[in-house]
């Protein structure tokens, strides 16, 4: 700016470069599970939500000012600007209702200026507001996933200005070796049970993630919540997959039928069995609840009758012996926890006094000799 004999921007680069500057920190508060989804949020909400607010507030800002341009009789590119500038002022809450009442039409100027705040000041604004609302669940929801990716994309970008010795080189070492190959570490894990076993920032992201599911619009999962058959069928009929979906922790729809318990869902889940024999078969395929089937939760439930209708109905025949057979050995069912009812239904009966039950899985021909890892 010197060589070119502008020195008096000097500052006002200065200024604008300086605010770039601490911007670009942002980048290094990324990697850190504290900081990082939070700067992620500014820049949906910056590049998503605001800029979406901005086009359309654009819109409506353009044509109440060229309305109140012609009210008040503003001539020339100057008094289009004064008409944009009152606006503007107006979604601030900053408006003097005189200058409105003292002009030439007096009564379309207000009217004109109630409809104004109405739509801008209280409609997008709050439009806006939810928006950002929506953006930080969703932010929030995914938080740990977008924390790795960002400690990778940072890692990346760092070794892409590394010559190759550097990178090998264990001072530099921020990667593990596995047969041969170099990967980059985001977190430790350790396993139980074959499966890998859930930190506590998962379990909350676990029963939130369940509670969006429930509440979530056009869902079966709502529908099943709701005891809505119409809506199950419907969803059905658009996708018969969908007696297939998984949801948190492993769950199939007719699972949570059997969870909610009431004769509304379980009438609902026997025309399912009916009509699909194969999700008898389901089991929680996740750690917590592995192998836990429907069975086990009739049990649970003290649904004797639907025990005994599931072990004799003739469609769901040749899946009796999976039923009978199958073991529960997540996580929640480990030996050393208060739920530990033996893995197998017939435990289940037993280790919760069910003795009515316990006779219809022996009728039905339940394993009196399976034991379980504590030799019950």
């Amino acid at each position: 700016l010197r060589l070119a004999k502008l020195p008096e921007y000097e500052s006002l680069v200065l200024a604008f470069t300086s605010l770039v500057g601490w911007g670009y920190m942002f980048f290094f508060t990324m990697p850190f599970r504290f900081t990082g989804p939070f700067v992620i949020m500014i820049y949906k909400m910056l590049f998503n939500d605001v800029l979406r607010f901005c086009i359309i507030y654009t819109i409506f800002l353009t044509g109440f000012s060229q309305a109140f341009f012609i009210l008040f009789n503003e001539n020339g590119f100057g008094g289009f600007l004064s008409s944009i500038k009152q606006c503007f002022l107006c979604l601030l809450g900053e408006f003097d209702l005189d200058y409105y009442i003292e002009g030439q039409h007096p009564l379309p100027s207000v009217t004109l200026l109630i409809f104004h705040i109405v739509v801008i000041t209280i409609l997008l604004l709050n439009l806006l507001i939810a928006m950002m609302g929506d953006t930080y669940a969703d932010v929030k929801k995914s938080a740990r996933k977008l924390w790795h990716l960002e400690r990778a994309r940072m890692a990346l970008e760092v070794e892409n200005g590394m010559s190759s010795s550097e990178r090998k080189s264990d001072v530099n070492k921020y990667w593990v070796d596995i047969q041969g190959e170099r990967y980059l570490q985001v977190e430790d894990v350790t396993y139980a049970l074959g499966y890998l076993k859930e930190d506590e920032a998962d379990k909350e992201s676990v029963v939130e993630e369940q509670t969006e599911l429930m509440y979530k619009e056009n869902t079966i999962w709502t529908a099943i919540f709701n005891a809505d058959k119409v809506a199950i069928d419907e969803l059905i009929h658009r996708d018969p997959n969908v007696v297939d979906t998984r949801g948190a922790v492993g769950e199939c729809p007719i699972h949570m039928l059997f969870l909610y318990g009431t004769e509304a869902h379980l009438d609902i889940a026997r025309d399912l069995l009916i009509r699909f024999p194969l999700i008898a078969t389901q089991i929680y395929n996740k750690p917590n609840y592995y192998g836990e089937n429907i069975l086990h939760l009739a049990i649970v439930k003290r649904e004797a009758n639907m025990v005994d209708w599931l072990l004799s109905h003739a469609s769901l025949e040749p899946y009796k012996h999976g039923l009978l057979a199958a073991r529960a050995t997540g996580d929640f069912f480990k030996i050393d926890q208060p739920s530990y009812y033996g893995e197998t239904p017939l435990g289940f009966a037993c280790c919760t006094n069910q003795w009515d039950m316990v006779e219809i899985l022996l009728k039905h021909g339940a394993d009196m000799d399976s034991v379980s890892k504590r030799q019950l």
